[in-house]
């Protein structure tokens, strides 16, 4: 009997108090970071659904579709909402709503192109740099434990992205790749909890509508 709907629950219940907490959070940069968050409870819930149940016929489908929503569409959102937070680029009120539409364009036109796979390849590294830029600036405004908060959740999210992976194969005794992947990505919707709560810096150059 497969345990890996635990962990998913666990990943998808922690996603979505950390998404209702971060939206309540009255900036651009915390509400765009709860919906990309927000995405990512959807897919750990469609999976909890599918193993827990073994479901056949179209769930596996429907669990890779929002997998990969969350890999295209959500993490374009929390790219943007680096920038922001980093003063790279300003995103104003209520014009956030712009920007999340603009991630599920991406995610459209990446689905009818059938280029997902590279489309999360390159959004999720492109988001990477924008929280090492946003770690960087933390550093120089002399808050470091912030900064390091926010360079140890990129380092996690890219090593269990490219190392350790979704593979439902055995990591040691009973736990698969899997399980450790649903926790450390817990882990790190956990910090971005965290970082995103705190007032975004200011800005280098100019606003975005």
């Amino acid at each position: 009997m497969s345990y890996v709907w635990m962990s998913d629950a666990l990943l998808s219940i922690v996603c979505f108090l950390v998404a209702m907490r971060l939206r309540q959070v009255p900036l651009s940069s915390s509400r765009l970071a709860a919906t990309g968050i927000l995405l990512l409870s959807i897919a750990s819930m469609i999976g909890t659904l599918k193993y827990a149940f073994t479901l056949q016929g179209s769930w596996p489908l429907l669990h890779e579709l929002t997998s990969r929503l969350f890999g295209v569409a959500g993490l374009y959102i929390l790219t943007t909402a680096w920038l922001d937070f980093a003063g790279v680029l300003r995103v104003r009120q209520p014009w956030y709503a712009a920007h999340i539409a603009d991630g599920m364009l991406i995610f459209l036109l990446a689905w009818w192109l059938e280029q997902l796979t590279n489309a999360q390849l390159v959004i999720g590294i492109l988001m990477n740099i924008a929280a090492l830029v946003a770690a960087y600036r933390c550093w120089r405004h002399g808050q470091t434990a912030l900064a390091q908060i926010i360079s140890v959740a990129a380092v996690v999210f890219v090593v269990n992205g490219l190392v350790i992976g979704g593979a439902e194969t055995p990591l040691f005794g009973p736990v698969l790749r899997i399980d450790l992947f649903h926790l450390l990505l817990t882990a790190w919707a956990l910090g971005m909890g965290w970082v995103f709560r705190n007032e975004p810096l200011a800005p280098l150059f100019k606003q975005l509508p």
